[in-house]
């Protein structure tokens, strides 16, 4: 299904990178630790490893963003996958849970790492391992690890990371920024290939589940909710995907929607490329913004709260703190489209409801208010789409677009890991300031990588096919 002599035929361009790096196999006793969302790309590109003869590949995926069939694909192919890819419990934050889940991937790194350090001076005798992160979980786990056990960073000279995405990229940059970053990590969320040409497509696999997702409840397929002919909405976050949505459901002429940025507050203008995404102190910005209903001052944001009847997290954080939650409507519909579950305390709300498993499902969660702001209505419920999860993935993960869609970021990767296994500083290098810290993608490679993508048409094809799904979804309104 995902054999590695595919990934030309569904992914060409992530496959290019190997032709452009000139990458043939991996050096033995490689191990690649991969903390990943499982889906088909990922498999795809987890085989093309193991045809270049990666035997070692251990796999630790997010339940909300594991496909069934990938993950029992894996496990059939042989690849270690860590069983608690599919951990899931309704009253535990998903972070803390995956915390359990990187330490114990973290320990198996560690023995590596001391088999290194006590090996003989043959390089064949020390493993190289390769972590590759979304999110930057694991590589701050084992940063951490190694400023508190210098007798390590030995071993860890046969180490090197890549962090895909900007939430990673942000937990390791004040690493970076202070050089308590002890290992190498190529920078492939900062990469201007995939910041310029598959960053502005994520919103258009998004779109279409927040629309189907307010049809669905403002039809009462999904339960009671405060959705109905005339709704407002607010979307926390003001980035690229925070505008997009705001765009497309004022386009409904039914939904009046509105943005809560403070971070767009610290600016003259109105960054559409960056707002929303900083991870700053939401309440540190006192200038209002209202144009074109965005608003950025901290006293905006509960009254916004108190009449919205959809509340929509796209801001790469907690937007929602718990303390906010009484303010909430009766029947109000949650939808995150950002990471993990922490944007609206989701985990917050889950624990109202009887503890569960499964985390493809709706919440419909009644609010344990605060009395003295509760108007005196202590009934309220709220419903909770996809368990406060990214509706990216909602489904089990059925609607998460194609391999083709996302192969720039899958060539990015590859080609990183490629040049990661041919550098020789990581090896050698007796000062590890020099060998350590966030590298840039190789802008050779990003280049070769961006004329392909465009040589394939990838970006005009997902237009076409999310636009006409948005398309049948605001159809549905009228």
């Amino acid at each position: 299904m995902w054999a590695a002599s595919r990934l030309r035929e569904f992914m060409p361009v992530a496959d290019l990178a190997y032709r452009l790096t000139g990458f043939k196999k991996f050096p033995p006793n490689t191990h690649i630790f991969a903390s990943q969302h499982l889906l088909s790309t990922v498999a795809l590109m987890l085989e093309s490893f193991r045809e270049r003869s990666a035997e070692r590949i251990h796999v630790l995926g997010k339940c909300y963003s594991t496909h069934p069939d990938v993950f029992s694909y894996l496990r059939q192919r042989g690849f270690d996958v860590n069983p608690r890819s599919v951990h899931f419990d309704s009253h535990e934050a998903f972070d803390d849970g995956f915390d359990v889940s990187t330490q114990d991937v973290c320990a198996r790194i560690r023995d590596l790492l001391e088999v290194n350090t006590n090996a003989g001076s043959r390089r064949e005798d020390k493993p190289l391992v390769v972590i590759m992160d979304d999110g930057g979980m694991l590589l701050e786990k084992v940063n951490k690890m190694l400023l508190h056990t210098p007798a390590l960073s030995d071993g860890a000279r046969f180490m090197f990371g890549v962090e895909q995405t900007s939430s990673g990229w942000q937990r390791l940059q004040k690493y970076d920024n202070s050089g308590s970053l002890v290992l190498p990590v190529y920078n492939v969320a900062r990469s201007f290939a995939k910041l310029k040409y598959e960053s502005p497509l994520i919103s258009h696999f998004t779109m279409p589940r927040v629309l189907s997702n307010i049809t669905q409840t403002r039809n009462g397929q999904k339960g009671r909710s405060a959705v109905g002919v005339s709704s407002k909405a607010l979307i926390l976050g003001g980035g690229a995907i925070g505008m997009n949505i705001q765009a497309h459901l004022n386009e409904t002429g039914v939904i009046e929607a509105k943005i809560f940025d403070p971070n767009l507050g610290k600016s003259s203008s109105i960054n559409k490329n960056e707002g929303g995404q900083h991870g700053e102190d939401a309440d540190a910005a006192e200038d209002t913004v209202t144009e074109n209903g965005i608003f950025t001052s901290s006293t905006d944001l509960e009254p916004l709260l108190e009449e919205s009847d959809i509340i929509i997290g796209a801001s790469g954080k907690c937007s929602l703190h718990e303390t906010k939650l009484p303010l909430l409507k009766d029947g109000a519909l949650l939808l995150s489209v950002s990471s993990s579950d922490r944007e609206l305390s989701a985990p917050s709300l889950r624990c109202n409801v009887s503890q569960t498993n499964d985390w493809n499902q709706r919440f419909r969660v009644p609010l344990v208010c605060d009395k003295s702001r509760s108007n005196g209505n202590e009934r309220r419920t709220v419903n909770l789409a996809y368990s406060g999860f990214p509706l990216t993935f909602e489904d089990r993960c059925s609607n998460a677009g194609e391999p083709n869609e996302m192969q720039l970021t899958m060539g990015l990767l590859i080609g990183s890991v490629a040049i990661g296994v041919g550098r020789d500083t990581y090896e050698n290098c007796s000062d590890r300031r020099t060998a350590c810290g966030l590298i840039d993608v190789d802008e050779e490679l990003q280049r070769g990588l961006i004329q392909e993508h465009i040589a394939q048409g990838i970006a005009e094809h997902v237009r076409h096919k999310y636009s006409m799904l948005i398309e049948r979804e605001l159809a549905r309104f009228a």
